[in-house]
């Protein structure tokens, strides 16, 4: 992995965005496990931290389907926050 936070966002947005049950994404959860672990505590996305830990703990397709929702809000209001913000303080 090059960039562990940055893997981490393209594989919590993967399973974002990408609609099925638990056994459709089972790829994309891999990834997102993978990449947590790769990604520190201290890389300064600790509500997506939180909120993906929730999607690889679920044991069953009602649970995964909550936390999937949580994980699709959480990186919108990410990719809200970097686009909306004024041109000179984007990275």
């Amino acid at each position: 992995m090059k960039n562990t936070r940055e893997d981490f966002l393209d594989a919590a947005t993967c399973l974002a965005l990408h609609r099925g049950g638990m056994r459709i994404c089972v790829d994309r959860i891999t990834a997102l496990a993978d990449a947590y672990a790769a990604c520190s505590e201290d890389s300064g996305l600790g509500e997506l931290r939180k909120v993906a830990f929730r999607v690889l703990s679920a044991t069953d397709e009602v649970a995964f389907g909550d936390a999937r929702e949580a994980l699709w809000s959480v990186m919108s209001r990410y990719y809200a926050d970097r686009v909306l913000r004024p041109a000179g303080a984007r990275r």
